[in-house]
């Protein structure tokens, strides 16, 4: 246990800043103050220790596997170049697959591992348009239909270009999930009012999001999908944290979702 000693010297200009709560023991010359929870400071550091061995451990094995994914894309694409087309459906399933398995394996990372940005000046539409190319394969798997709306030609701004990607392409698949059996996705851009901010919608007339999780939906690892890592909308919040941006998550139960996402125009390192 962890106590705090003074003297009785200096008991009378003494201040208590903690705020743990103490118990005070007397002896003849000194005054002892004991933590009552200083259980929680041992319990506080074992947690922090095991996230650290967690993270470790989530980077070896997403490291591990990003070599042998980035294979099967390569060799998946040069034999499709070379099936008939009745059969290169097949193909687009295992790209498929790979491009969501590569999303998890960036979330997996992202959590393990602070978020560092490197800026540089960007078109939103750009990045938006790159995303959706990814998941494009599963759009058209899954029978969606896709509706773009850009406000401009460029929606300029600074940013962190794979960061946003990831973002996006989160958000995407979050919304294929929530639509497995057809539906329409939407996808919005334009500047706000002051064109100090770059407003970004992604909706989906999907599954929706029972009202009793909404409060839990940017918490690490929990899911409510069958299979799901958790880590997808926690690994968003944080990307948008990190362009000092802003996020807001409107749902309707057996209706869809609208993800509104603000981020600023310039650079604004806090």
């Amino acid at each position: 246990f962890r106590d705090i000693f003074i003297t009785q010297d200096n008991t009378k200009n003494y201040e208590m800043n903690s705020v743990i709560n103490m118990h005070i023991k007397t002896t003849d010359n000194n005054i002892f103050y004991t933590s009552e929870n200083s259980e929680y400071n041992i319990v506080e550091q074992y947690t922090t220790k095991t996230l650290q061995m967690l993270s470790d451990i989530i980077l070896n094995i997403a490291h591990l596997m990003r070599s042998p994914l980035s294979a099967i894309q390569i060799f998946a694409e040069l034999l499709k170049q070379d099936l008939d087309d009745d059969k290169q459906s097949m193909i687009d399933d295992i790209l498929a697959s790979v491009y969501s398995l590569d999303a998890v394996l960036c979330n997996l990372l992202s959590f393990a591992q602070p978020i560092n940005l490197c800026f540089h000046q960007i078109n939103i539409i750009d990045i938006l348009e790159e995303s959706l190319s990814f998941a494009l394969l599963a759009i058209n798997h899954h029978g969606i239909l896709l509706e773009k709306q850009y406000a401009h030609d460029k929606l300029n701004g600074y940013g962190d270009i794979e960061k946003l990607k990831q973002l996006f392409l989160n958000l995407i698949l979050n919304a294929i999930k929530a639509m497995l059996y057809g539906g329409l996705l939407s996808v919005k851009a334009d500047y706000d009012l002051s064109y100090k901010y770059i407003n970004i919608e992604i909706i989906d007339n999907g599954c929706g999001i029972p009202k009793e999780f909404m409060e839990r939906i940017f918490i690490p690892f929990f899911t409510t999908k069958e299979g799901g890592t958790g880590l997808g909308l926690s690994v968003v919040y944080k990307i948008v944290q990190a362009h000092n941006g802003k996020i807001q998550i409107n749902s309707i139960y057996g209706k869809g979702t609208t993800v509104s996402i603000k981020l600023p125009v310039e650079i604004n390192k806090r």
